[in-house]
């Protein structure tokens, strides 16, 4: 069973686990059966950490229960990091005549660690120029990658020009796995560097049987500040990439904004910092939502309308300048996921069509007090 004391303990552990990772001698917690077994390991899975925890089983006296638990998640963890290391050489393949960028999942944990195993199982994530958008897409297509409902893959459609102006991914699924197709890295098109400069920064690392291009320490450093943030800094496993990270000795002088500061503050009062971190101005207001959202199941939609609000709230805390203020507000009335079925090409009409689609959708889901749309 998930309890926030669970949670507190597993925050403890990979601290902890970290600090040994940094290279301290000092254990700096041990098992002290304060909370269940079953629940420490509850939390565990439900915050991705048996990667880090693994390696340390026996020096934080872990009951031999919790070790058997944590080393089995973590032997599955690593099965299907092997399957992402497969799909993340195949997609290289595929998208050989595009330039694209590989980050999160397995190029991360790659770049931070060494090991593209490190940090278990995941999606694919890629990102490609908005000009060579359609040129991916149509490569995923041909390979048997089918776009999911909430997107559209019809290039000749308004929708589709309205998803590449309004959203920033598009999933595509087949047999059980997931490839997430990017033009930018976040809602945002300010926020964060447009693909031509983050490809002028990329690195190389090693995936299994591939070299790959990914972003560089810097920018990977400052999305996955952003993506905890947008999550609410709810999964420890995104505070494990913002601590390896920072462990870069060349982010000592980067600037760090009010949403950086909040991620950082966030990690070093979850599960600590490097020594050598960025500084920035500490700050107590995440505590209350990272506490919350730490102790509970991953979020899910609870009030129709409540995925569409957060995410538009994290434009708004985001944006720095009118066109991504112009994109959320725009946005916030008419999702694209909205008008992923409007085949219409004709702009007037589309977005006729569109309007009307989602006054039916808000009044279905506000009638019944649903969440989703069938």
């Amino acid at each position: 069973m998930l309890t926030p004391a669970a949670v507190s303990e597993v925050r403890r552990a990979v601290r902890a686990a970290l600090a040994l990772e940094d290279g301290d001698a000092t254990v700096r917690w041990t098992w002290r059966a304060r909370v269940p077994e079953s629940d420490f390991v509850d939390a565990v899975e439900r915050h991705r950490a048996t990667m880090v925890l693994a390696d340390h089983v026996d020096v934080l006296g872990l009951p031999t229960a919790v070790r058997r638990e944590v080393v089995a998640q973590r032997d599955r963890e690593r099965m299907g990091a092997l399957a992402q290391i497969r799909l993340t050489a195949a997609v290289d393949g595929l998208l050989a005549g595009v330039d694209h960028l590989f980050f999160k999942g397995v190029a991360l944990a790659a770049l931070t660690t060494g090991d593209p195993g490190a940090r278990g199982d995941g999606d694919v994530d890629v990102m490609v120029s908005p000009d060579r958008l359609a040129d991916a897409a149509r490569a995923l297509q041909a390979d048997g990658w089918t776009v999911r409902p909430t997107y559209t893959s019809d290039q000749t459609s308004w929708a589709w020009r309205y998803q590449r102006w309004g959203a920033h991914e598009m999933a595509y699924d087949r047999d059980g796995q997931t490839i997430d197709l990017h033009w930018r890295l976040d809602p945002t098109y300010d926020g964060l560097p447009g693909f031509a400069d983050l490809w002028a920064r990329r690195e190389r690392v090693r995936i299994g049987p591939v070299a790959v291009d990914t972003l560089g320490s810097i920018d990977a450093f400052a999305h996955t500040l952003r993506h905890a943030a947008k999550d609410g800094w709810e999964s420890l496993r995104s505070l494990v990439d913002v601590h390896r990270l920072a462990r870069d000795p060349a982010l000592a002088g980067l600037p760090v904004d009010r949403v950086a500061a909040a991620t950082l503050s966030a990690t070093e009062a979850a599960i600590g910092l490097p020594a050598c971190a960025p500084p920035f101005t500490r700050s107590s207001a995440p505590l209350p939502r990272l506490l919350a959202a730490q102790a509970s199941p991953v979020r899910h939609a609870t009030v129709p309308g409540q995925r569409t609000v957060r995410q538009a709230g994290f434009r708004w805390r985001t944006s720095r300048t009118p066109r991504d203020l112009c994109v959320n507000a725009v946005t916030l009335l008419l999702p694209p996921a909205s008008t992923a079925a409007i085949a219409e090409r004709d702009p007037v009409k589309a977005i006729a069509l569109a309007a009307q689609r989602r006054v039916r959708e808000v009044a279905w889901k506000l009638s019944g007090w649903r969440t989703e749309v069938p």
